[in-house]
C-alpha cells in the first residue's frame, strides 16, 4: 500500500502507518489464507450501504483471485441487507481494476483518488 500512497503523494511514517490500521479496527477482518493472516479488511456498515474503508492483501497474495473471493463475501452480505457497497482508491492503485471487474463504477473523483459504487440488484 505504501507504493500506492506514495504514488498519491502521501508519505507515512510507520507511525502514521499504525494511526491507519488502528482506526476503525474495531470494524477489521484479518484475511487468512492457509493458517497464514494476508490480509486486513475494515467494512462500515451505515443505514444505507456497507463502505468498504480498507482492503489490503499482501502483494505475494495478489492476483491469485483471492482478493475477488473476499469481493464476493461482502458483496453477499450486501445483497442480504440489500445495501449497496461503497469505496475510495486511489488514482494510480491497481486495484481499481478488481472492482470494476465486480461491477463498481466510479461515481466521482478528486485529486487523489475515484469514489465508487455497487449496487446490489
Amino acid at each position: 500500500m505504501n507504493k500506492h500512497l506514495q504514488y498519491a503523494g502521501l508519505y507515512l511514517d510507520d507511525t502514521a502507518h499504525l494511526l491507519r490500521i488502528d482506526e476503525f479496527f474495531s470494524d477489521s477482518y484479518i484475511i487468512s489464507y492457509q493458517d497464514k493472516a494476508i490480509g486486513l479488511l475494515k467494512l462500515g456498515l451505515f443505514a444505507d450501504k456497507i463502505h468498504l474503508r480498507q482492503f489490503q492483501l499482501l502483494p505475494q497474495y495478489q492476483g491469485l483471485g483471492i482478493g475477488s473471493r473476499v469481493l464476493e463475501l461482502v458483496k453477499r452480505k450486501a445483497q442480504d441487507k440489500q445495501l449497496a457497497i461503497t469505496l475510495n482508491v486511489l488514482l494510480k492503485n491497481p486495484a481499481k481494476q478488481l472492482y470494476l471487474r465486480h461491477d463498481f463504477v466510479v461515481m466521482d473523483s478528486n485529486k487523489l483518488e475515484y469514489q465508487m459504487r455497487w449496487q446490489c440488484q
